[in-house]
């Protein structure tokens, strides 16, 4: 079994990555820094980081799955896994290499916001919190997508939902609901992506020591769980090396 990453791919992966969220990020950060010229007020550099805080924070789960959907049952669904896995390649580190430079163009959403709200006001502005968040919301929301998408054609939809169910459930939680047994580990089963939301009514801070913890080892299990499939189970009748 070769364990080495293939290097040779990280080209065209990196390719793919700046078409796909990567643009989606450019596209958005100018519809918005469009939008932030329409607004009749003057910008201050707290009202700008405020601006990109819910800007980033409404969209970051759309780029997210922009990013991760697909990933696998692509290429199982179309049959190019037949020729891409001829070469000595291991699929399990093949697709964590692609999902990893997915999330540096993911990643490169804040910066490109930041700047797009730079022209339009002036001020630059920079959140660590709020880069930390959206990687973490790569993780576990991208996560999740890349999981599923070792077993079933249509992850992105499943972890959309999946991502509405824990919204909801949660809000019903931290708003005192009476919810059953169930509901409230089901709730607690649910990647906790809670502590990766931003915006108006988020927390704006970094993650304490205990939801970070909480979130990187959910996230890398999911991640170690889609690498096991690809590991074990065959991409398809007579596609692997």
């Amino acid at each position: 079994m070769n364990l080495r990453l293939p290097f040779r791919y990280a080209g065209w992966m990196a390719r793919d990555a700046a078409i796909r969220p990567g643009l989606a990020c450019l596209v958005i950060a100018a519809l918005f820094a469009f939008v932030a010229t329409r607004v009749p007020t003057q910008f201050t550099e707290a009202s700008v980081r405020d601006f990109l805080v819910r800007t980033v924070g409404q969209f970051d789960w759309l780029v997210v799955l922009i990013a991760t959907a697909g990933m696998v049952s692509w290429d199982r669904a179309s049959g190019f896994y037949r020729s891409l896995f001829s070469q000595p390649v291991n699929p399990g580190l093949y697709y964590l290499q692609r999902w990893l430079i997915g999330g540096v163009a993911v990643a490169a959403f804040v910066p490109l916001a930041s700047l797009a709200m730079f022209a339009v006001s002036g001020h630059l502005t920079y959140s660590g919190p709020l880069l930390e968040r959206l990687l973490l919301k790569y993780l576990l929301l991208g996560g999740l997508t890349f999981a599923l998408s070792t077993a079933v054609r249509v992850d992105w939809l499943i972890a959309f939902l999946i991502q509405i169910l824990q919204g909801v459930l949660y809000g019903l939680e931290k708003a005192g609901a009476p919810i059953s047994g169930f509901t409230k580990a089901l709730s607690h089963a649910l990647p906790p992506l809670q502590f990766t939301s931003t915006g108006f009514m988020s927390p704006a801070g970094y993650p304490s020591s205990s939801d970070l913890t909480h979130v990187l080892l959910y996230g890398f299990g999911l991640l170690a769980i889609g690498f096991a499939v690809l590991t074990l189970r065959p991409m398809g009748s007579g596609g692997r090396a």
